[in-house]
């Protein structure tokens, strides 16, 4: 059993290291090794055209956030554009940002969430739990998951402006079969590194998967969770809810848990947070 200071402890931790790890994207040669010749071996195999490797902070929008998502080109370039778009929205509204909740949400809302797979997150933070839940609650739960983290990341990501991520060259196989025919895996870690002048690097594991594009047309890279300096945020996320899916128990008559419950809860919370 997770005490409740240790677990407030652990979020903190966890949420702090991870908006380090999505807000900027900065090169510190100690810690971070980019390849440009093999980023552009790699991109020239995908075609040659339609996604930047390393982009300067003008060159990234959800536009080419989007593009980069495309299996067609290793996670770590979407990623890389990811944290240069949330770093350039910080700076270019700072004063927004820090006075209005509500801007910040939605910031990090309309960047974030189009690169998350949600279902997946929000199944792995209940796990057999998921199963039991009747579709109305999964959209539900979904829907308060969602807001969730981004009140998380809306509360903590000013903390962090001042620190730097990098995403490295990493090897990875453009290919769908190796030469024996067996599949690549669709799920890759991405390792990065947040770097701070005054601190040690703090190593942050990206968790990305293949899914299918909405359009049909392909597939793309979408991040389903994060490993920070050991920390899970699946696991951190799913130790909270643990405890109020226990005692949703109390009272029932076949001693199954009440997942209307937890999500009633988290909707609970998330409105006392939208009004302050």
């Amino acid at each position: 059993m997770i005490k409740f200071h240790k677990l407030l402890w652990l979020k903190s931790v966890l949420l702090g290291a991870l908006i380090v790890g999505l807000v900027p994207l900065a090169l510190a040669s100690n810690h971070c090794s980019i390849n440009a010749q093999y980023d552009s071996e790699l991109l020239q195999a995908s075609g040659g055209s339609g996604c930047i490797p390393n982009p300067k902070g003008d060159q990234v929008s959800l536009a080419s956030v989007e593009a980069c998502r495309s299996t067609d080109f290793p996670p770590t370039f979407f990623l890389r554009h990811l944290s240069k778009l949330l770093l350039k929205n910080l700076r270019n509204h700072h004063d927004l940002v820090e006075d209005d909740p509500i801007f910040m949400h939605s910031t990090v809302a309309n960047i974030l969430l189009p690169s998350f797979d949600q279902e997946k997150m929000a199944a792995l933070t209940v796990m057999s739990h998921w199963r039991d839940a009747s579709e109305q609650q999964k959209t539900g739960f979904i829907e308060q998951y969602r807001k969730k983290v981004v009140h998380d990341y809306g509360t903590s990501v000013l903390q962090f402006k001042d620190e730097d991520v990098c995403v490295p060259s990493q090897r990875y196989y453009n290919k769908k079969t190796d030469s024996y025919g067996h599949p690549y895996p669709r799920r890759l870690r991405v390792d990065s590194k947040v770097t701070s002048p005054n601190s040690q690097p703090i190593d942050v594991q990206y968790r990305v998967m293949q899914v299918s594009k909405p359009n049909g047309q392909g597939d793309e890279w979408k991040v389903y969770n994060f490993v920070v300096a050991n920390l899970n945020m699946a696991l951190n996320y799913r130790a909270q809810f643990k405890e109020e899916l226990e005692k949703s128990k109390h009272g029932s008559v076949d001693g199954r848990v009440n997942f209307q419950q937890l999500i009633d809860k988290l909707k609970e919370k998330n409105d006392q947070q939208d009004r302050r």
